[in-house]
C-alpha cells in the first residue's frame, strides 16, 4: 500500500519531463505511487510517461483530451489510493528525500506540511535574487494555525512543495476549479480552514522551473493577468466558505484574502475598459456581501470603503511591497497580524487610516 500519491499533470513538457520523472522514481521513500495525467500533450510527453510506466509498476499513466491543469489534477486525485497527496508539475523536479521528509512532517499530527521551494532557470540553475519560500523559518517545527497565519500562508498558494491529507480533500469536496486560471489560489485557500496544525520544513525540497512557456512568465510578458478570472476565483472562495458553514468562523481570513485578490486585480489592470469591467464585478459584491458582514477586521472594512471610493490608486503602491511578511520563528508569529496589515495596504494607506472616518453613505449603500 503506498504512503503517498504523487500527482503529475503533464502538458507538452517533453524537454523537462525525464528529469521530473527520474526525481520521482528515485525517491528514498519507496512506498509511493506516481499518477501521471497526460493532458492531451502534442509532443512526446505521453510516450515518455508510458515508457516510465512500463519500467516501474508504481507509475500509472492516464491520457485525456486537453482540459487544463485543473482537470488533470482532479482526475489524478480520483485515482489516488494513498492517505497523503503531493503535487509535482511535469517541468519541475523534487529532491530525492522529499517524500520521506514530508511524510515524517505530516505524520506528527499536522494536517499539512510545507517545505522550501527554490526557483530555478530553464537550465536548472538557481535564479539570482530569488529567495526561497520566505514563509519557511530557519528551524523546522509544527505550528498552530490562526486565521492571521492562514492569511500569511495564503501568499504561497502553489499546490506544489506541500503534502495534503487525502481524507480532508475527499470529505470536504475540495477540487481545482475547471476552466479558470489561478486555480491554485482556490484549492489552497479552501484547504486551509481544515489545517489546524502545519509543519514547516526549512529545507528546499522542491525545484520550480521558470521558462518562457510557464504561466507566470507569460503573464509578465503579456501583462494579460486574467484579472476577471482572479475576481471569479475570489467569488468562488467566498461561496465555498458560505455554503459550507465556514464563513463566520473564518471571517477574518477569508474577507482579508478576498479583498487582497480584489486589490491585486484593480491595481494591475491596464486600460480604463478593463478597470471598468472589474468595478462592475467587484463593487456590487462588496456592497451586497462584504460590507455588512459581522466579524470584519476594521482595516478590512476601511479597505473596502476605499476601493469603492477609487482611493486605491494603483500607482501609489508597489507590487513588491504589498505583503512582505516573513515567518522566521515562533516568536515572530505574535507580530504577524500587525506586520501583514501594514504591508498589505502600504505606508500611504496606513497614514490615512489614522484619521479616517467612514462616511455613512458608504456603509448604508
Amino acid at each position: 500500500m503506498p504512503e503517498i500519491s504523487i500527482i503529475v499533470p503533464v502538458y507538452n513538457a517533453e524537454p523537462f519531463l525525464r528529469k521530473c520523472m527520474d526525481s520521482l522514481v528515485s525517491q528514498t521513500l519507496k512506498e509511493i505511487e506516481i499518477i501521471c495525467v497526460d493532458d492531451g500533450s502534442l509532443d512526446q510527453s505521453g510516450k515518455i510517461l508510458d515508457e516510465y510506466a512500463s519500467r516501474d509498476a508504481r507509475v500509472r499513466v492516464f491520457h485525456q483530451q486537453n482540459q487544463g491543469p485543473s482537470s488533470a489534477r482532479n482526475n489524478g486525485m480520483k485515482e489516488a489510493h494513498a492517505p497523503y497527496i503531493i503535487f509535482c508539475d511535469g517541468d519541475d523536479w523534487c529532491a530525492p528525500s522529499m517524500c520521506e521528509e514530508m511524510l515524517k512532517a505530516i505524520q506528527g499530527g499536522a494536517e499539512m506540511a510545507i517545505c522550501g521551494l527554490e526557483t530555478v532557470s530553464i537550465e536548472g540553475s538557481p535564479l539570482k535574487n530569488t529567495a526561497k519560500n520566505s514563509l519557511i523559518p530557519s528551524e523546522e517545527g509544527e505550528i498552530e494555525v490562526s486565521d492571521t497565519l492562514r492569511f500569511c500562508l495564503s501568499r504561497d498558494s502553489y499546490p506544489v512543495s506541500k503534502i495534503f491529507k487525502r481524507d480532508i480533500i475527499s470529505q470536504n469536496q475540495i477540487e481545482f476549479p475547471m476552466g479558470l486560471r489561478w486555480e491554485d489560489m482556490f484549492f489552497f485557500s479552501i484547504y486551509l480552514p481544515f489545517a489546524h496544525h502545519v509543519h514547516l520544513v526549512a529545507e528546499s525540497l522542491y525545484y520550480y522551473r521558470q521558462h518562457p512557456q510557464s504561466f507566470l512568465n507569460r503573464l509578465q510578458k503579456t501583462r494579460d493577468l486574467y484579472f476577471k478570472e482572479q475576481v471569479k476565483i475570489a467569488f468562488l472562495i467566498w461561496e465555498y466558505y458560505r455554503d459550507h458553514g465556514l464563513l463566520q468562523q473564518h471571517m477574518l481570513f477569508v474577507s482579508a484574502y478576498v479583498v487582497r485578490l480584489f486589490s491585486f486585480s484593480l491595481m494591475l489592470a491596464s486600460g480604463s475598459a478593463q478597470i471598468e469591467q472589474l468595478e462592475q464585478m467587484i463593487f456590487p459584491f462588496i456592497r451586497k456581501e462584504l460590507l455588512h458582514q459581522p466579524g470584519l477586521h476594521p482595516l478590512t472594512r476601511i479597505r473596502l470603503e476605499y476601493i469603492l471610493r477609487h482611493e486605491w490608486v494603483g500607482t501609489r503602491y508597489k507590487w513588491g511591497g504589498l505583503l512582505r511578511t516573513k515567518v522566521r520563528d515562533r516568536c515572530h508569529l505574535d507580530r504577524c497580524k500587525i506586520t501583514t496589515t501594514y504591508y498589505l495596504f502600504g505606508a500611504p494607506f496606513w497614514r490615512r487610516v489614522r484619521t479616517h472616518k467612514a462616511p455613512d453613505s458608504l456603509t448604508r449603500s
